[in-house]
């Protein structure tokens, strides 16, 4: 929240500020990559268990 010159009390009055939307955006950025890398993650799991011999 410092990084984008957020106050808590921004946050919490949901006031609309360049600051919040630029941590809002940051987040959400973070987020999606999280969940891109754990989708591959997981596919690459799905295909080393699929060619493991019964």
């Amino acid at each position: 929240m410092e990084k984008h010159g957020v106050l808590r009390s921004d946050l919490e009055h949901g006031r609309d500020l360049p600051g919040v939307r630029s941590l809002l955006s940051a987040t959400a950025a973070t987020a999606h990559a999280a969940l891109r890398e754990a989708t591959r993650i997981l596919r690459e799991a799905t295909r080393i268990v699929a060619e493991l011999p019964e």
